[in-house]
């Protein structure tokens, strides 16, 4: 029994999907030997062939020698599918539910969400009702151009402002209430 030696460069993955040449007498080959990086030193991770039903396959010619072989990896198993057609479906069954390698979520799916203003950037058009919950302030350095309609600082309160004596950043309103 022998397997096939697989040199990675990064971390193998549940799912994922390996594409290698047949050695020249593939008659006993049973699976592979994946090596791989963990931080600074290398593991391995043994994969037995299976054919589409998830058996493992003995020491039988499972693919001529020197061809490409497209073979996908399940570590909780511990078996290489060879891909074909049968092995797909059944694969489809087998992985249903475990994690992928990468996936994405659309915000519907997201019901618990906590970002700060750095990292938030909605357009305004996108927003077409209900009350902020805190309080809401103008870019200062935008609100300066007061040729262009846009949101700005409002103030009230009962103090008078003398025109020119009285500091007020540009842009900004104030208004005084009796």
């Amino acid at each position: 029994m022998a397997n096939i030696r697989i040199d990675l460069e990064a971390t193998v993955v549940n799912g994922q999907t390996l594409t290698f040449r047949s050695p020249a007498d593939c008659s006993q080959v049973t699976g592979l030997i994946i090596y791989y990086p963990v931080g600074d030193t290398t593991t391995s991770k043994t994969f037995q062939f299976a054919d589409a039903h998830g058996n493992n396959v003995g020491s039988v010619s499972l693919f001529a020698e020197d061809v490409l072989v497209k073979v996908i990896l399940d570590t909780d198993a511990g078996k290489a599918y060879v891909q074909n057609a049968d092995t797909n479906a059944y694969l489809e069954g087998q992985l249903a539910g475990k994690a992928p390698a990468s996936h994405k979520h659309t915000m519907a799916d997201i019901t618990d969400l906590e970002v700060t203003p750095s990292e938030h950037s909605q357009s305004a058009s996108t927003i077409t009702a209900g009350t902020f919950a805190g309080k809401v302030v103008a870019n200062q350095s935008a609100v300066a151009d007061t040729s262009v309609a846009q949101v700005r600082n409002i103030y009230a309160g009962t103090e008078d402002m003398e025109a020119g004596v009285t500091p007020l950043a540009s842009g900004t309103i104030y208004i005084v209430l009796d």
